[in-house]
């Protein structure tokens, strides 16, 4: 699988590290700045219910032994991220670059769900930008 992310992930993720800041930033507990890394960075991200609905599909009707990536073939900037649950948490905070949260690598390969889509019929259905509201309601 590529990234996935949803609601209850682990802070150490970025996506859910920045909507439990920027919830804390709403609710006033926390200084309306923020340490990122890399925001050019572009990764793919899926919501964990779409891919534990591709692994259901992949165990029904997937070919034993096969291999399937499970992926939604668009990249979004890290920075896109950040601005969509600001956006949503309606805050606007300082950033500050930290080349600490930098990644010694920060090209996510493209990988070919031509399988997955036409052995199993799986698409994502859920847009990443309700997953982000699912995930900042969830921290707040």
């Amino acid at each position: 699988p590529a990234n996935h992310i949803g609601p209850g992930q682990a802070k150490d993720f970025v996506v859910s590290s920045f909507a439990s800041q920027v919830a804390a930033i709403a609710a006033g507990k926390h200084e309306p700045v923020m340490k990122v890394g890399n925001l050019e960075s572009e990764r793919e991200f899926a919501d964990v219910r779409d891919v534990v609905r591709a692994y259901r599909l992949i165990l029904e009707k997937g070919t034993p032994g096969r291999a399937y990536n499970v992926a939604t073939d668009h990249f979004v900037k890290i920075r896109y991220i950040l601005d969509k649950l600001c956006e949503l948490a309606g805050v606007k905070p300082t950033l500050e670059i930290d080349q600490a949260l930098f990644r010694p690598t920060d090209t996510q390969a493209r990988i070919d769900t031509t399988r997955i889509r036409t052995d199993v019929g799986w698409i994502p259905n859920i847009p990443l930008d309700q997953t982000l509201k699912d995930i900042l309601a969830s921290v707040a």
